[in-house]
């Protein structure tokens, strides 16, 4: 399976936990995979890089970092949620040598998410 990581034992989507939080609903859980294969966490992703791309916009990028955070954590984007949540961690020092290396592994993540869903590369273990 394309979502797995065995370095980190996390999962780039953990499709198992969000089935059974979804009690074992394969239309909700498929309506929710949808909202993200039409863009929903893209646009979560690059209102994080706008607000990135700001001066003095600690507030808001913590924000969106929160709001996307969120969002894979619900979804199970394992490896994706754990770099959000290092993004948020940085509060309130955003400067760039410190946010780069982690936006890179952010977009990486994104890409992977897409690529495990698009190929809808996920199974349940019950």
């Amino acid at each position: 399976m394309i979502g797995y990581e065995a370095i980190s034992k996390k999962l780039t989507f953990n499709y198992t936990a969000f089935f059974k939080q979804h009690s074992y609903n394969v239309g909700n859980a498929e309506q929710l995979i949808d909202l993200v294969r039409g863009g929903a966490l893209k646009d979560q992703v690059d209102e994080l890089k706008e607000a990135l791309g700001k001066p003095d916009n600690g507030d808001e990028i913590q924000r969106s970092a929160h709001k996307l955070k969120g969002t894979c954590m619900t979804l199970h984007f394992e490896k994706l949620e754990e770099k959000v949540r290092q993004m948020e961690d940085l509060y309130p020092d955003y400067s760039s040598d410190r946010v780069s290396p982690i936006l890179s592994e952010i977009n990486r993540g994104y890409e992977k998410v897409v690529k495990v869903i698009s190929a809808r590369d996920y199974q349940v273990n019950k």
